[in-house]
């Protein structure tokens, strides 16, 4: 974990945070070898954290990039209105390369990184014999879901996957539409917000290519 000449600004705001956190509640369910345990989710995560970071002039940024071998290089950095800071970094390598497959492994990590930088534990302790095993989450039983507003509905698979590939890999496009949706995860959005967030998209890649049509005619 790497962080700013001083921190002492940071982790007093991130104290007075913490402190005022909502209750996480443990909504999803693992097992670890022959043990199961509860966990929280990103979302129910960083629903209970943001609004006492935002209070206490605290942000939390992630972003993906890659080396010069092309090794996967996760990034979650904690800022401070001081302008102190402190972030983690963890390399990962997909087991392969569908956008599906890359994109729950960023949300596995980003989810550790996230809990590693505020210090709170959203997990159940696991017996020490099933630490080493391999981790399996558990399928609950699928609820009704209540019926959505028309352009409130989830996107579909294909939606996310499109998301995915157009969006995520663009730092700017993520940056500038979560602040609109006022969402973390836009894979999360409903309908009528990936609409909306393609058309723009859409009009910025087709403006693109005349400018650079009109170029190449000069």
């Amino acid at each position: 974990m790497n962080h700013s000449e001083k921190t002492s600004e940071l982790m007093k705001a991130l104290l007075e945070a913490e402190s005022n956190f909502e209750t996480i509640e443990k909504n999803n369910k693992a097992r670890a070898g022959s043990g199961e345990f509860k966990y929280a989710d990103l979302t129910t995560v960083f629903n209970a954290t943001k609004k006492q970071l935002r209070e206490h002039g605290l942000k939390c940024v992630g972003y993906f990039s890659q080396d010069e071998q092309g090794v996967n290089i996760l990034t979650m950095q904690l800022f401070h209105v001081s302008g102190e800071w402190i972030k983690s970094t963890l390399k990962f390598t997909p087991v392969s390369n569908k956008p599906s497959d890359l994109g729950s492994i960023i949300t596995y990590m980003r989810r550790y990184l996230y809990i590693t930088l505020l210090g709170i534990s959203t997990d159940e302790d696991v017996e020490g014999n099933d630490l080493n095993e391999e981790v399996e989450l558990v399928n609950e039983p699928a609820k009704s879901p209540a019926k959505s507003k028309e352009g409130e509905e989830g996107l579909t698979p294909a939606a996310i996957d499109n998301i995915q590939k157009k969006v995520l890999p663009n730092e700017a496009l993520v940056k500038t539409w979560r602040e609109k949706f006022k969402v973390w995860d836009l894979t999360k959005i409903n309908r009528a917000q990936y609409l909306e967030m393609m058309r723009e998209i859409n009009k910025l890649t087709l403006k693109k290519e005349n400018e650079n049509a009109s170029t190449r005619v000069a």
